[in-house]
């Protein structure tokens, strides 16, 4: 387990993490507790242009990317973008430091 939020107060300091961290020009995230917070996930939606660039102000009209940080570490593309070309493997991290590495390293090799 990475992550645990089942407070207002531990979402706030996994989103705070998390904005501050990742190396995008325009990114937001939640934490989507559907399945109740044992089941919880940090979805990131990222874009690698800046908002202005976007076609009529639509993040899907950008190089976009959207991920799933699971409890258990696993972190997942689920959406991208048909501009970008590389794949990204599902892998599985031992933190959300890790995680977010990952995500980077990710996004600097399409750049």
């Amino acid at each position: 387990m990475i992550f645990y939020a089942d407070t207002k107060i531990k979402q706030m300091c996994i989103n705070a993490y998390t904005h501050r961290h990742l190396m995008s020009p325009y990114k937001a995230h939640y934490i989507s507790s559907l399945g109740g917070f044992e089941r919880a996930s940090l979805i990131i939606k990222l874009s690698l242009d800046i908002e202005t660039n976007w076609t009529n102000g639509i993040i899907e009209n950008s190089r976009f990317l959207y991920f799933r940080i699971d409890r258990d570490g696993t972190i997942e593309l689920f959406c991208k973008s048909h501009k970008i070309e590389r794949k990204f493997r599902k892998v599985r991290a031992k933190s959300l430091i890790e995680a977010i590495n990952k995500i980077n390293t990710f996004i600097q090799s399409i750049n």
